[in-house]
């Protein structure tokens, strides 16, 4: 039994540093391998300072690894060949 994921508005924009992201080297092809994860967040704990902020997340989601060029998932194969990159 499979179950449906959740579909979710997104109200506010995602603001993603790519700015620190390398861009896509064609001579060298090398993967670069990344994990995304989703929190549902208590903002109510957030403020009992830094070490305690870290209740205030709950996990619920990760993906990857996989590459953010060719954005394949991970496999022993896939990590020994190089990137095809951000081709189509």
């Amino acid at each position: 039994m499979s179950q449906e994921p959740a579909v979710v508005e997104q109200k506010t924009p995602i603001d993603f540093e790519f700015d620190q992201i390398p861009p896509f080297d064609r001579k060298r092809r090398k993967h670069l391998w990344v994990v995304g994860s989703i929190f549902l967040v208590e903002p109510k704990k957030m403020n009992a300072g830094p070490i305690a902020s870290f209740g205030a997340f709950t996990p619920l989601a990760m993906t990857g690894p996989a590459c953010f060029y060719c954005e394949q998932e991970y496999t022993d194969e896939l990590g020994s060949r190089h990137c095809a990159g951000d081709q189509p």
